[in-house]
């Protein structure tokens, strides 16, 4: 049994906390007819606030939808990961085999997703991930789906950004060296790179960095030394912090992914951001009429319409609509590689087989606003996948 984007065949609804955001968790007062959705996502641990935030958007779409289906009830149920492997597996296990629901969505970080694919091939249960960008994480399986850009995508993208668009002509790469979460930075990195050096041999110098470094002296020395005119950093957050200020003092032109559009983090890093570009998943400048009207409904509850926020609202749209409340697991496996142009707030997405997702990159700059002491995000450059 099979169905198609063109009909939107069920929503649901959830209960918000005041205006201060989201609840972690879903509510248990089952109407008759539900869509029960699995959702694995840190709630705890490191990358709690992005975790939450993706979660959040699950029950705004169901709210939202709530509205136009009264008889039809998005149920999910949110196990918390703890920002770890073993809590993702723990947590698939449990709703497959405990809660049997017929889809999971998670988990957050593409570390955090690749210990629960032997497990997805043995139990069969469907598992969509909207935020786990590693190209590893899909094709191995008929039943691993993702509704983000994978790294080759985003990475390439880039790289002939950077080249056509920018005009920088030699480019350093800062990547990751750690074992543990060093694989985001280096894969994406790498595929900066062949993008950027097609045809174009001895244009990159890379440089290596390991997890948790405070001090970039030396990397940024070496960068220098090199004579790079720009710095492409796919770091995450907590290394962004310290490299970041670092880099703007050496007078380095940073761009980063779609790491950096993680909640929060351009204000924590202040007028350091100042100039920098980033490629990510959404933009709320896009021009389309469900961005408008999605960006106004999260403003009025006091949220602020971020990426993590914008990609779990879409991943909900899409289960909702291929789903009706006696849907398995096999069904929705057959249903998501046909889904094509889904019309999200991030774009239009296109899922196909073998868990290869198309959508949207946006290239967003960061312009100190000095009146105001805040960052400003602006929407330089869409680079749309080839139609098929």
């Amino acid at each position: 049994m099979k169905f198609h984007i063109g009909t939107i065949l069920a929503a649901g609804a959830v209960v918000l906390v005041g205006l201060a955001g989201c609840r972690a968790q879903s509510g248990r007062d089952a109407g008759p007819r539900e869509l029960r959705i699995g959702v694995i996502m840190p709630l705890t641990g490191s990358y709690a606030p992005y975790g939450k935030a993706v979660v959040c958007g699950m029950e705004l779409y169901g709210e939202k939808f709530a509205r136009q289906h009264p008889d039809l009830r998005l149920r999910l149920i949110t196990v918390d990961n703890h920002s770890t492997a073993e809590g993702s597996l723990a947590a698939y296990r449990k709703l497959v085999q405990k809660d049997k629901v017929p889809v999971v969505v998670g988990a957050y970080t593409s570390a955090n997703t690749f210990p629960l694919l032997p497990e997805v091939r043995k139990l069969k249960v469907p598992l969509i991930t909207p935020t786990a960008t590693h190209d590893g994480v899909t094709g191995h399986s008929p039943y691993v789906f993702r509704t983000c850009f994978n790294d080759s995508f985003q990475g390439e993208a880039m790289g002939r950004y950077l080249w056509r668009n920018v005009g920088i002509r030699k480019l350093g790469i800062l990547w990751c060296l750690s074992a543990d979460d060093g694989d985001y930075s280096r894969d994406l990195g790498r595929h900066v790179m062949s993008a950027f050096m097609e045809n174009k041999p001895n244009r990159v110098k890379t440089v290596g960095y390991n997890i948790g470094q405070k001090d970039f002296s030396s990397q940024l020395r070496e960068l220098k030394d090199a004579g790079v005119e720009a710095v492409f950093a796919p770091l995450y957050p907590v290394d962004l912090e310290s490299f970041l200020p670092a880099a703007q003092a050496a007078g380095f032109l940073v761009f980063g992914s779609d790491s950096w559009s993680a909640d929060g983090l351009l204000e924590k890093l202040g007028e350091a951001g100042d100039g920098c570009s980033y490629s990510c998943m959404f933009s709320p400048q896009y021009q389309k009429p469900q961005v408008a009207a999605f960006v106004n409904f999260v403003r009025d509850r006091g949220l602020d319409p971020g990426v993590c926020l914008a990609q779990g609202f879409d991943t909900a749209g899409i289960l909702a609509a291929i789903m009706n409340p006696s849907s398995t697991a096999e069904d929705i496996a057959e249903a998501l590689p046909e889904v094509r142009n889904y019309p999200g707030v991030t774009g239009p997405t296109s899922i196909y087989e073998h868990g290869r997702t198309t959508k949207n990159v946006f290239i967003v700059k960061i312009v100190w606003d000095s009146v105001n002491r805040r960052p400003v995000r602006t929407l330089e450059y869409i680079i749309e996948p080839k139609s098929e």
